[in-house]
């Protein structure tokens, strides 16, 4: 028979640390979210995967295993309510309804804009930009006549650029502002009829 023998617990002892649970199959595939922010006590001891990850990606792989688009501009999920043209909760809707959100290097665009600037990249929406420059014809502000039309694209080439003959006296071509001359004028300037008709 074997002899029973029973200890008295040392109260001088240093207490013992409170046990960790071991980590289940499912914590440990989790990334712990205090090791992401260099302040997780537990060590080697954590029951969560401590490795770093890349939130953008991290967003992408949740959303894609949920079987959710994701907005790439902002990693935000998109809301299908709004995709499909029917969202409730318009501006307060916490889902992406395509706008970008700021960045260090970017201001925030709202749907609108975001979306106008992707059909812009695509060519799918044609963009333009309209300059004129006028020439004196009287000695108040007002008295301006059309000098030179320039039409450029989204991207700044020039598409059109045509000078026009006033009809008005000229008393300054404004040279400085306009970089117009008389001889420039004068040379190869149209009517404004047929300027605007070779805008159009």
């Amino acid at each position: 028979m074997a002899a029973v023998v029973e200890t008295q617990p040392d109260l001088l002892a240093a207490p013992a640390a409170p046990p960790v649970a071991p980590p289940t199959p499912e914590a440990a595939k989790k990334p712990c979210v205090f090791f992401q922010n260099g302040r997780c006590r537990n060590g080697e001891k954590c029951p969560f995967a401590h490795i770093k990850i890349d939130v953008d990606a991290e967003a992408a792989a949740s959303a894609a295993m949920a079987g959710l688009a994701i907005s790439p501009a902002s990693g935000v999920r998109q809301c299908r309510f709004f995709a499909a043209g029917n969202c409730r909760a318009g501006s307060s809707c916490k889902f992406s309804h395509g706008q970008t959100l700021a960045t260090s290097t970017a201001p925030a665009l709202s749907a609108d804009t975001t979306l106008l600037l992707s059909r812009l990249q695509t060519g799918e929406l044609p963009m333009f930009a309209l300059d004129v420059e006028c020439v004196a014809t009287g000695t108040t502000h007002n008295d301006r006549s059309v000098a030179q039309i320039g039409l450029v694209d989204a991207y700044g080439r020039c598409v059109l650029n045509i000078y026009v003959q006033p009809k008005k006296a000229v008393t300054s071509y404004l040279t400085p502002l306009t970089g117009l001359t008389e001889e420039l004028i004068s040379s190869r300037g149209v009517s404004l009829d047929e300027a605007t008709t070779m805008l159009r």
